[in-house]
């Protein structure tokens, strides 16, 4: 019965397999439009761009317009926008104003800017409070099932929970932390031109 069932199963993924030769491979345009359609964009337009170049790292990130953009001015504002339009020397993005309720257009230039964010900055601090955070009764739940030691009696328990505890509350916060970097001499914002 078992080599019944295998021969009818490899039959089946034969007969509607299809020959990888007749596949139709897509071109590198097509698959830069289905998943990145702003360069996408950028490259038929010639438009220029910005880049993130950090020497030390030997890697360059390019931004396009349309592309969201992270970062703090000189002046210590923050902004989290799209960038609306690259020109020469400068970038600009539409901010809308909460309390005019109007939508502005901000040109920054690259010297403007000291700080990127890699994440959404400014993100609600988060607890830990959750399923996982039941995971700190393991130990204890654990100590009382095998060792037979009531969870009361357990101080090495009562004292872990609080630890584990913590360290939950700053994995659910890692975005927080080292999300942003400087612009210095091994890290600067550039404005390229499009080929």
């Amino acid at each position: 019965m078992k080599i019944i069932l295998a021969f009818f199963f490899l039959t089946l993924g034969v007969a509607f397999a299809q020959e990888p030769h007749q596949k139709k491979a897509k071109s590198v345009d097509e698959l830069l439009e289905v998943h990145n359609p702003n360069q996408y964009q950028a490259i038929q337009k010639k438009a220029n761009y910005l880049v993130i170049d950090r020497l030390t790292a030997h890697k360059r990130t390019r931004l396009y317009e349309g592309d969201v953009f992270r970062f703090k001015t000189n002046t210590g504002i923050v902004f989290q926008e799209e960038i609306s339009e690259i020109t020469d020397s400068t970038f600009s993005i539409y901010y809308y104003d909460q309390m005019d309720r109007h939508l502005k257009t901000f040109t920054f230039r690259p010297d403007e800017i000291t700080k990127y964010y890699k994440r959404t900055h400014g993100e609600k601090f988060r607890w830990g409070l959750s399923w996982g955070s039941l995971g700190a009764f393991v130990p204890l739940a654990y100590d009382w099932i095998y060792y037979k030691v009531p969870p009361a009696q357990n101080r090495g328990a009562l004292i872990g929970i609080p630890l584990i505890q913590a360290a939950n509350i700053l994995i659910m916060n890692r975005n927080r932390y080292f999300n942003g970097k400087r612009f210095n001499e091994n890290t600067q914002l550039k404005i390229f031109k499009g080929r």
